[in-house]
């Protein structure tokens, strides 16, 4: 039986992915029919033999019994705690995430003092203020504690880390015992690589510099953060298999110059493999590709020759070891995106490499065959990726199938001076020249991210069957690709354009019967309907690029902007796209001259008249009181309590399903005119 781990490493990913899909209380039933099945096939001689079934069904049983055991002896004990206050001593694990609404760090609790909650918990802590303490220093406080989700999908891939809980503070008091001296130690180099970088490059171009050797992006403008995801080049500032392989194949060819011998080179590049995990904090797409890069050298140690897919197969089942890892984005794109590179890209530049290109070599034809691979390539990424994007993201980057032929050697290479350029201002090196190139480099990868994400086209949101229908075409790949008939591939290869083209064009006809609403994670409101759309309380700098960007894939006018308290970032907004009127409680002349605004509008109280989205505004509250209706469905309308209503509060939105919080991210409804919704939230669909 060939390729033994790639078939327990993906059956086991998959049956995970199936059981974090299902409710918890029909696993057993799933768990006894695997058993049963597995059984038989190992009674009946002509499965036993093959090993194939026994094995998938094998590692799905044991998937199962995994979940099961995980489920009720992490998460379930951890609930004791869900809106509870206690008093416990924790230590930082990581630097701050820092956000308009405050600060974000993820620790360890090693006491929890509330009868009967687990002890030794890792836990996300929220603070409005910044925590004043080293990482890894022992911290006591009060804590109130909330659930991060019912589901790993639901909890933003929480339980993907071993996040099951998520904590207030207000008061604590930091104490001066060390808990891990070497994890501090890499805590507080990736701090100085971070700033370093930072400060030395300066602006966007530095803070992209660090993003690229610690995935850390804390310092890169909204603006700018916006254009990545936009252009779907996110990717590069997401530390993963790409910038482990450009910095070790770095570190090979600086080994080979230095003619050091193939085994204790090996080791070396293992001993950096680690490291650099360890720097990055282990994070899942990392760990993946360390795993891969760790049994693809031991071929050098043991003279043996590691199969790619077999090596990707071992690093999924080391992985999926927490069960619940196939709801953490990062891991699953990462293991999509090498797989698409062993099977599909390679399929394709098979079948057309030597076929195109026949002529004697030239420097054209090296340009067109490098063009066509790197789309091949990009393609066959995006291609794969789409399922994930969608169940995750609810968009996919059209744009990114192009820009990223540019992108990813560019930033390949930019990875390297990243590091290059560190080393330099340690050492006082040519610092000054290293930080100059770095700098050119990154403020051109930000431009071109930049002008892609200006295309009407970057960004394509989908109905929901369209994610369905990728993942069954992927999956008639795989049943192809393992057959091994290449006239299967062919008629599947057809199939699947027929199917993308017909499925887009049904998606796209029926995106523009459904009214959308975008509830921001600091309040503001951006409503779509038709050619119309209207915006309020535009009050942040996140929520701007997060309605620009939702703006951005819509060639739609803005009906009105909406000012609540402060018009910065509603006047930015209508110096970008244009507004037919600008509602504010307070007049400003020199607005009409100054953007592009048709008409100001300063009155107490506002409806807007018949056609296109009704909205109304009420300044005589404390706090403004916006509404709005679109589709049959009132927003903010508390009159009418019935199942069409949508309530905002602060940072909080109910609807008939329930409430949900807003600080883990902007909230997607589709509204349609048959009464029915669905909406994103919290990275799962539901209707």
């Amino acid at each position: 039986m060939k390729r033994t781990f790639a078939l327990i490493g993906f059956s086991e990913a998959l049956t995970l992915l199936i059981l974090n899909l299902t409710e918890i209380k029909y696993i057993p039933v799933i768990g006894a029919a695997l058993a049963i099945i597995f059984i038989t096939t190992l009674i009946l001689p002509k499965y036993r033999q093959e090993m194939v079934f026994p094995v998938c069904l094998g590692s799905a049983l044991f998937a199962c019994i995994l979940f099961m055991s995980v489920y009720y002896a992490a998460y379930a004990p951890s609930q004791v705690l869900n809106g509870k206050e206690a008093i416990a001593s924790f230590y930082i694990t990581s630097l701050p995430q820092k956000s308009e609404s405050g600060y974000v760090y993820i620790a360890k609790a090693k006491t929890v003092m509330f009868s009967g909650a687990p002890q030794n918990i890792k836990i996300k802590i929220k603070s409005d203020y910044p925590i004043y303490a080293d990482a890894y220093r022992l911290i006591t406080a009060k804590l109130k504690f909330y659930s991060v989700g019912n589901t790993s999908f639901s909890s933003y891939g929480n339980w993907g880390k071993g996040i099951y809980l998520t904590a207030h503070i207000k008061q604590y008091k930091a104490g001066d015992t060390c808990a891990n001296p070497l994890m501090l130690t890499l805590v507080n180099l990736r701090k100085d690589i971070i700033n370093v970088l930072y400060e030395r490059i300066g602006g966007d171009a530095g803070a992209l510099a660090a993003a690229l050797l610690t995935g850390d992006r804390s310092n890169l403008s909204e603006e700018t953060n916006f254009a990545f995801k936009a252009a779907g080049a996110s990717h590069l500032m997401a530390v993963s298999g790409l910038h482990l392989t450009v910095l070790s194949g770095a570190l090979t060819g600086i080994l080979n110059l230095l003619r050091v011998k193939k085994k204790p080179a090996a080791v070396i590049i293992v001993v950096f493999v680690i490291l650099f995990s360890a720097l990055t904090g282990f994070s899942r797409s990392v760990v993946r590709a360390g795993i891969m890069m760790c049994v693809l050298l031991s071929g050098y140690l043991f003279n043996r020759r590691a199969d790619t897919l077999n090596s990707l197969g071992l690093a999924v089942f080391i992985i999926c070891m927490n069960p619940f890892a196939v709801s953490d984005a990062g891991a699953v794109l990462s293991v999509l995106a090498v797989l698409s590179l062993c099977t599909g890209a390679k399929a394709v530049k098979e079948f057309n490499g030597s076929a195109v290109f026949k002529r004697k070599n030239s420097v054209l034809k090296s340009v067109a065959v490098y063009l066509l691979d790197g789309l091949t390539v990009s393609g066959c990424v995006v291609f794969f990726t789409l399922p994930a994007m969608y169940i995750f993201f609810g968009y996919y980057s059209l744009i990114g199938v192009i820009i990223n032929v540019f992108i990813v050697p560019v930033g390949s290479l930019s990875t390297v001076l990243s590091l290059v350029t560190y080393l330099s201002d340690k050492a006082g090196i040519l610092s000054e020249l290293f930080n100059s190139l770095e700098r050119g480099l990154n403020d051109f990868i930000i431009s071109l991210v930049k002008l892609s994400a200006e295309s009407s086209f970057s960004v394509i949101k989908t109905e929901t069957y369209f994610g369905v229908v990728i993942a069954v075409i992927l999956a008639v790949f795989a049943l192809c690709f393992f057959i091994g008939s290449k006239r299967l591939m062919r008629a599947a290869a057809v199939f699947s354009v027929f199917l993308i083209i017909v499925t887009s064009f049904v998606s796209l006809s029926l995106d523009n019967s459904a009214g959308q609403l975008l509830i921001c994670e600091d309040g503001a409101v951006a409503v779509v309907d038709g050619d119309k759309s209207a915006v309020y309380a535009l009050n942040t700098k996140n929520d701007y690029y997060a309605v620009s960007s939702f703006l951005s894939s819509r060639d739609r006018n803005i009906d009105a902007i909406i000012v609540s308290k402060d018009d910065t970032y509603s006047l930015m907004l209508a110096e970008k796209y244009g507004a037919a009127k600008l509602i504010s409680p307070e007049y400003d002349g020199q607005v009409l001259s100054d953007t592009n605004i048709s008409e100001y509008i300063s009155e107490s109280s506002y409806k807007s008249g018949e056609g296109g989205i009704k909205y109304s505004i009420d300044y005589s509250y404390k706090t403004p009181h916006f509404s709005c209706s679109v589709n049959g469905f009132d927003i903010n309308n508390y009159k009418n309590g019935g199942r069409y209503n949508i309530i905002l509060a602060r940072k909080t939105v109910s609807d008939y399903n329930g409430t949900v919080e807003l600080d883990e991210g902007e909230i997607v409804y589709n509204l349609y005119k048959n009464k029915t919704f669905n909406v994103r939230r919290l990275n799962v669909w539901q209707g």
